[in-house]
């Protein structure tokens, strides 16, 4: 739920995370790719309560590990009250 005029202190577009696909030392394939997160969207606004519900295994800690940068996204953006959560503005957003 959303109120009118909201700030708006975190927007997530198109976030990805994909695990595997690296060739281990000595082997001759690399690992099958897995696909955590798929595309996530989503908007929070200042006063909203937001809760993460789902099955294990679906990608809700790997979710909160991208956001703050404990595991870095395959892909999509992240900004925090209006900063890009990057390795270049990490420090910047965690202050």
């Amino acid at each position: 739920m959303t109120a009118n005029h909201a700030e708006k202190i975190l927007e997530v577009r198109g976030l990805t995370k994909t695990y595997g696909g690296e060739a281990k030392k000595g082997a001759k394939q690399p690992t099958p790719t897995l696909d955590v997160l798929k595309g996530i969207d989503i908007d929070i606004y200042r006063g909203d309560v937001v809760c993460l519900i789902g099955p294990s295994g679906c990608g809700k800690s790997t979710f909160l590990r991208c956001l703050n940068r404990l595991e870095i996204p395959t892909g999509g953006s992240i900004k925090f009250e209006g900063i890009e959560v990057d390795d270049a503005h990490i420090d910047a957003v965690r202050q």
